[in-house]
């Protein structure tokens, strides 16, 4: 009777040591399937801000190309305004002869209307000048980011756990196949 209940303890001993081990090693698969679930996460997250440093860096490319033809415009006014010449020797309304006076008096007109616009201009221009070198700064900066790429974190390698776990069930021999049961059994 006694043999009986040392069997039944080393029975109990023998399948309780087999299902915590592959408690143990199902418990660190797990744990690597978590790992690999946060690193996927991760990995996404990177790929995303890499594209969106991308994509910002070509949106500030079409920024800049657009003021780049703002500021060819604005040199254009600026050499149409300066190229105006005052020529107003008659009235505009009537057509007859403007007395010197009447000239020196549209010529300062026309010389403040011009200064005015001119300085309109490159009022306008010093404000393109700095965008165009606030987004240059900008296409620099996110040119070495996007340079640098992105690394996906690699995943954990779960295999050697799996071979290991499935070796434990593989090995798994019924409690009377083995060397204990068929002592105790000898002695009952």
């Amino acid at each position: 009777h006694a043999a009986t209940v040392g069997l039944g303890d080393k029975r109990i001993a023998w399948e309780s040591k087999l299902s915590s081990e592959l408690s143990d090693i199902k418990r660190r698969i797990d744990y690597v399937d978590a790992n690999n679930k946060e690193i996927v996460k991760k990995n996404k997250i990177a790929r995303d801000e890499y594209d969106l440093m991308c994509a910002t860096m070509d949106c500030k490319k079409k920024q800049l190309k657009t003021l780049n033809e703002k500021r060819e415009e604005l040199l254009k006014r600026r050499d149409e305004v300066k190229a105006r010449v005052f020529n107003m020797e008659v009235c505009a309304y009537c057509g007859s002869p403007l007395s010197e006076y009447d000239q020196d008096k549209e010529r300062k007109l026309f010389n403040e209307r011009k200064e005015k616009d001119l300085q309109t201009i490159v009022n306008e221009g010093k404000v393109v000048k700095e965008q165009i070198e606030l987004l240059n700064q900008q296409i620099s900066n996110l040119a070495e980011q996007v340079a640098e790429g992105f690394s996906e974190i690699p995943l954990e390698n779960k295999d050697e756990l799996m071979a290991e776990y499935n070796s434990l069930l593989e090995q798994k021999t019924p409690f009377e196949e083995t060397d204990v049961y068929k002592t105790l059994d000898l002695e009952i």
